[in-house]
């Protein structure tokens, strides 16, 4: 049976593919049937990576018993008629270290005679944007850019080592290379799957420039009513969920905050653009927005507190740990912050 591998990278429409292929009727292919959609926390618990939050929950005995139980259920898959594909999607594979990498392929060459890994890549810029979003939501608040620079040669080249560069096809993530301009039409292409495009599941996760400064003051600078040592964010999951809908303004990191960390990196670049067989744009995407450094994100944050105040009201019904006094006390921590600057 072949092993379809969808591997990210990160920020790159993963959810809608995976949200869609969960409930899409594939043909001769199988979406393998997991705790969610998302296949990250197949790969925790398979590695028994405890890093992650799902896996971390169990013993290492309880993990050996779901592995087992995966393993079991795999098997089910493979032996249902008319099944010759199985897909996996996990972004988190991306990021993964060669040892955990080859702790997955090793269970699941119990299943698979082949494999087919497929990854979609952005251009630098726009990556560096979307990632920098990504952990403004996880709490990482900071502009070093470099720091989450995506490492194309040496991410994707543990996938090549491992399953053969010859097995291993890394995609565009750009409309114009697309087909029909949307990922889940071309990863199904690509892969083989056969799909109507009437069952794909759009999924947006990205952030308006606005919910980005109020998240970045909140999980730079916020303090609850009740602890005021240190920086402690007080806006709660849903909260942030609320947030996400938000539908404002675009941004974009300035030429000066970008240019230090594409030059430090040319050289991954040049191998990734090779590996495209195309040259990423030397035009940056526009955008309505240009952050260059903390002040521009502090000086929008004030600006949109209306946003926040809005949503605040909207969602506090819901939201238990929302109460008048703490959205109180952020607002004057907004306030606090960028005097003492």
């Amino acid at each position: 049976m072949k092993a379809i591998l969808h591997i990210g990278m990160p920020k790159t429409g993963s959810s809608s593919i995976q949200d869609t292929l969960a409930q899409a009727k594939l043909g001769k292919a199988r979406y393998f049937d997991w705790r969610a959609a998302n296949h990250s926390s197949l790969l925790a618990v398979v590695c028994k990576d405890t890093s992650h939050g799902y896996a971390k929950r169990y013993s290492e005995a309880e993990l050996d018993e779901m592995i087992a139980e995966t393993a079991s259920t795999f098997r089910e898959n493979a032996e249902k008629e008319g099944t010759e594909t199985f897909v996996i999607s996990a972004e988190r594979l991306f990021n993964s270290p060669p040892g955990n990498l080859r702790i997955f392929k090793e269970f699941l060459d119990q299943f698979a005679t082949s494999y087919s890994v497929i990854g979609y890549v952005r251009e630098p810029s726009s990556f560096l944007v979307s990632a920098f979003q990504q952990n403004i939501k996880m709490g990482k608040c900071n502009l070093r850019l470099n720091n989450i620079w995506p490492d194309y040669k040496r991410r994707i080249g543990h996938f090549d080592q491992l399953f053969g560069q010859e097995n291993v096809r890394v995609r565009l993530f750009d409309r114009a290379s697309l087909k029909n301009g949307d990922v889940v039409e071309d990863f199904a292409d690509v892969a083989g799957i056969d799909l109507d495009p009437g069952q794909i599941v759009k999924t947006n996760e990205s952030l308006s420039a606005e919910a980005v400064a109020l998240l970045y003051l909140d999980r730079q600078f916020g303090q609850s009513f009740e602890a005021q040592e240190g920086p402690k964010p007080i806006l709660t999951n849903k909260l942030v969920q609320k947030l996400s809908t938000y539908k404002g303004r675009s941004f974009t990191f300035s030429d000066d905050l970008l240019r230090p960390v594409l030059e430090a990196n040319s050289d991954d670049i040049r191998w990734i653009e090779d590996r495209l067989g195309t040259s990423f744009s030397a035009k940056p995407k526009k955008a309505d927005i240009v952050i260059s450094n903390q002040r521009d994100l502090v000086d929008l944050a004030m600006e949109s507190q209306d946003v926040l105040h809005q949503i605040i009201r909207q969602t506090a019904p819901s939201v238990d740990t929302v109460t008048p006094a703490s959205a109180a006390r952020f607002a004057l921590g907004l306030i606090e912050s960028r005097s003492n600057e």
